[in-house]
């Protein structure tokens, strides 16, 4: 199969989900990787999420989070293992979702490592559990693993 066959369906997609950016008449090369790649980050742009500095990250926020870190600078979770890492990123526990009381309350700050941050922190946000039990089973409920079994 060619690059040409594999690349058709894609661009065809994308004439329909976008007009006018697909192939345009008789002998014209569908959209490659590239373009689609473009087209994608371009339909994406416009959902954007807001910046770090729209969401409240601003100057006040860099000083108040050093100040953070020097009181708490060892992470709550590796620390609830009975592991010392020294901390790297404030955590809001309830995610804030541009509520500025709750941005600025400090009992809702919390001392992570980047690892515990970017990694079970962000997974349990978005609905998923990490881990296992003690037979080797994923404790997330959403895991193929724990779907019913079919009739």
């Amino acid at each position: 199969m060619s690059r040409a066959q594999i690349a058709a369906p894609a661009a065809s997609v994308l004439a329909l989900a976008y007009p006018g950016m697909g192939p345009s008449g008789p002998g014209c090369r569908p959209a490659g990787p590239r373009a689609i790649g473009q087209l994608f980050r371009t339909a994406m742009a416009a959902n954007r999420r807001p910046s770090a500095r729209e969401r409240g990250y601003t100057r006040a926020w860099e000083k108040a989070r050093a100040v953070y870190l020097r009181a708490h600078p060892l992470c709550e979770d590796c620390g609830g293992r009975g592991v010392l890492t020294a901390g790297t990123v404030v955590d809001h526990k309830i995610p804030h979702r541009g509520d500025s009381d709750l941005f600025w309350d400090e009992g809702n700050w919390q001392t992570l490592c980047t690892p515990c941050h970017s990694g079970h922190k962000q997974a349990a946000e978005h609905g998923h559990v990490r881990g296992v039990d003690v037979d080797g089973c994923p404790t997330d409920p959403m895991h193929h693993w724990n779907a019913p079994d079919a009739p």
